[in-house]
């Protein structure tokens, strides 16, 4: 009999310490906190792996803004310095503001400053760097961020963009071009 009591203890007990243990882990999903948001839904970005990190440089005008808002603008410098490398049309329109998506005014700035981002252009397969160059705060509103860059065979004039960005509700987004 002995032996029999024991063989029907086993099982129940495998089955309280699986039991406990789906409970232990329903549990740290349930109440772990929630992940960081993304730079939006579904939106992209082309990956760093080619790209160097943005070293930003914050001119002394930007250092008297608020922390997290500076914080945004180099978020937004990083995801527009990889859409460049990659020339990723698409990807650099995802960031801008609401007023330049309407009626390809975005597009349009985009492509008139850097036309190598055109599919057709025929420096389009040509190879690119970008980098942050300067980050400097507007005296009235807003921020400026710099890139310069180089076809990568260094023929060619060298390439420049000025994003003029701004920071709505924590979120930010360029509405402007120009060298």
């Amino acid at each position: 009999m002995k032996r029999r009591s024991v063989t029907r203890v086993w099982p129940l007990l495998l089955l309280v310490l699986g039991g406990a243990g789906a409970l232990a882990i329903a549990l740290a999903h349930a109440l772990a906190p929630d992940p960081a948001p993304d730079t939006g839904p579904n939106w992209p970005i082309a990956s760093g792996l080619l790209t160097e990190p943005s070293s930003t440089v914050v001119t002394t005008s930007a250092m008297s803004r608020p922390d997290d808002e500076i914080d945004q603008v180099k978020k937004l410098a990083g995801g527009l310095q990889s859409n460049l490398n990659y020339k990723n049309l698409n990807g650099l329109l995802l960031s801008a503001c609401e007023s330049g998506k309407k009626g390809n005014a975005a597009r349009d700035d985009l492509l008139r400053t850097l036309p190598m981002l055109d599919p057709a252009d025929p420096n389009q397969a040509r190879k690119a760097h970008f980098r942050l160059a300067d980050l400097t705060a507007d005296p009235h509103e807003g921020y400026h961020l710099l890139f310069e860059g180089a076809y990568a065979d260094g023929s060619g004039p060298a390439l420049t963009i000025r994003f003029r960005v701004y920071v709505d509700q924590g979120v930010a987004a360029w509405c402007g071009v120009g060298h």
